[in-house]
């Protein structure tokens, strides 16, 4: 009687510790916010889309312009085909820090609490619908596991 108590009372905790693992794979890290630095631009007007990312506590995002291979993967966005945009340079990191890291073996740069990034888009018609995803790697600052997401965005311009 007693080892089948404490056989239900192990499976138990085995099933709450698992759902909680489960649970803690799912938990967004970051929350993204975005916005563009002119509201009513006009056909061929060049326009900069913001990208911030609010980062979890005891993570890091790394920036889109890391080199190292191998290395942490670059925050990176794709644009859904539309004929009222176009994409203009490639996706720029706002001051990140810049520090050697001991598990990539070499210099990285890298965002912690709140990563800003830019992307220059050149309007090609009225109305413009500028809608896409940005990738990114985060590792936990505690214990260096790594994971990648994604979030996407849409600005409806008038």
């Amino acid at each position: 009687m007693l080892k089948t108590i404490q056989l239900s009372i192990f499976l138990l905790f085995c099933l709450i510790q698992n759902q909680s693992l489960a649970q803690e794979k799912y938990i967004r890290r970051v929350a993204l916010a975005y916005t563009v630095d002119k509201h009513h631009p006009r056909i061929g007007d060049t326009l900069e889309v913001v990208l911030e990312a609010y980062i979890y506590p005891k993570w890091q995002l790394y920036a889109s312009e890391n080199m190292l291979s191998p290395g942490p993967q670059s925050a990176r966005v794709h644009f859904n085909a539309h004929a009222s945009f176009v994409a203009v340079g490639n996706l720029k990191s706002i001051q990140p820090k810049v520090e050697y890291d001991v598990f990539w073996k070499g210099y990285v740069r890298y965002f912690l609490n709140k990563a800003r990034f830019k992307q220059k888009v050149k309007i090609l018609q009225k109305h413009a619908v500028i809608e896409g995803k940005i990738t990114y790697q985060l590792c936990s600052i505690v214990d260096k596991t790594c994971i990648v997401e994604s979030d996407s965005f849409r600005i409806a311009l008038p």
